[in-house]
């Protein structure tokens, strides 16, 4: 459990309101190559998401947060249109943004109704779930899923996962755009659509089972490339509508770029499949990019192509960052992704400022580690 706890720290792990595990923590103990040493405070961000390459973590001290006594879980049908989108993710922002500092925790419009996670799949990214074997735990769940979709003409689902003192049917309500009216809609979603999980834990299976059968997949080439984008945004509480119509414009502009390249090539196998994470707080839609060609020289074009799309997008959010509603997290993966980030807007430096701050803290917490540590830490790390 020490080893798992101290690997959550050093690869930059999120929870569902898209928090890095390492937020929590007030302290650690780490072996350094000669003694274990405490560390606390700002020097904390040097060591987060390193790898391993400054040391090993042995033992962590968290903050905790006391919720709200039930948990609430359902799931929506949402169209692909970003205006759509926009406006759920604004409707339910009041509850997205929590106020850590009260007991028990709070949103920051006042209310114990609190919304942690909000994650998103397509279709699309359904498919590979539906299309597999029949007799897997989750499979009639998303076909009744599949059907509301098609009945609520959506391209796609949230999952939506938080915590209240009131039941979840009244919860709810509470969502809804009008209490009083005949028929609730939810940011103008009907909720004869919504699923409602008596289970929490059975609504995570579902949307967890979506992701890894789509990862999982076996492409037919001979040769085989994946990637995936893991960027996430952090959205300004006054901002989140038009924040979120221009991201999911650039999302949707990315994977049409990349579907329309898979259509013309006929040496090529690919798909790219939609799931991810749209709480304000982190918004990172995930898109996963799965090709393979039995051609060397097919193989070799698709996969700088794909390449220099994702760093297309990856600039695109950057250039969305500029003017201050919103802020560049960074990646899930912490360094790992952000390697990728990195490249793609031609070096750290060029990052948007609380990226590049947090690089140049982890760059020199590396290079002052133990060799014993830090010679496995890539460039520009190392």
């Amino acid at each position: 459990m020490y080893a798992a706890v101290g690997a959550t720290f050093m690869t930059g792990g999120m929870g569902p309101q898209r928090r890095y595990f390492s937020d929590s923590v007030v302290e650690i103990a780490l072996y350094d190559g000669e003694a274990i040493v405490n560390i606390q405070g700002e020097a904390l961000q040097g060591y987060a998401g390193t790898y391993g390459w400054s040391g090993i973590v042995c033992a962590v001290r968290c903050n905790y947060h006391r919720f709200p006594a039930n948990e609430v879980a359902f799931a929506l049908p949402i169209s692909n249109r970003p205006a759509d989108l926009a406006r759920l993710l604004e409707h339910l922002s009041p509850h997205v943004f929590l106020d850590l500092d009260s007991e028990p925790v709070k949103s920051r419009a006042g209310t114990h109704d609190l919304i942690l996670g909000i994650e998103h799949v397509s279709t699309g990214s359904m498919q590979p779930l539906l299309s597999g074997a029949s007799d897997h735990p989750a499979r009639k769940r998303a076909e009744a899923m599949q059907q509301k979709c098609v009945a609520a003409d959506a391209a796609g689902l949230v999952f939506i996962n938080g915590y209240s003192e009131r039941p979840a049917d009244e919860f709810l309500i509470g969502l809804a755009d009008d209490p009083q009216a005949d028929e609730y809609t939810i940011a103008g979603i009907g909720l004869e659509y919504a699923e409602v999980f008596s289970d929490p834990e059975a609504m995570r299976a579902l949307r967890e089972a979506i992701p890894y059968t789509a990862r999982t997949q076996e492409p037919s080439g001979r040769m085989i490339y994946k990637n995936h984008s893991d960027a996430n945004i952090r959205v300004s509480a006054d901002a989140v509508a038009a924040v979120a119509e221009q991201l999911w414009e650039i999302n949707r502009d990315y994977i049409a770029r990349v579907e329309d390249y898979f259509a013309r090539e006929s040496e090529v196998d690919g798909q790219i499949l939609v799931y991810g994470h749209l709480n304000p707080y982190g918004l990172d839609p995930h898109n996963r990019v799965t090709m393979s060609s039995n051609s060397e020289s097919a193989f070799r074009r698709a996969r700088e192509f794909l390449i220099e799309q994702r760093a297309h997008y990856y600039r695109a959010l950057a250039a969305l960052c500029e003017d201050g509603s919103a802020v560049f997290v960074g990646g899930e993966k912490a360094a790992d992704s952000e390697l990728g980030i990195y490249l793609a807007l031609g070096g750290p430096e060029n990052a948007p400022p609380a990226l590049f701050k947090r690089f140049k803290q982890q760059q020199a917490t590396i290079q002052r580690a133990a060799k014993m540590f830090n010679w496995r830490a890539p460039p520009p790390y190392g």
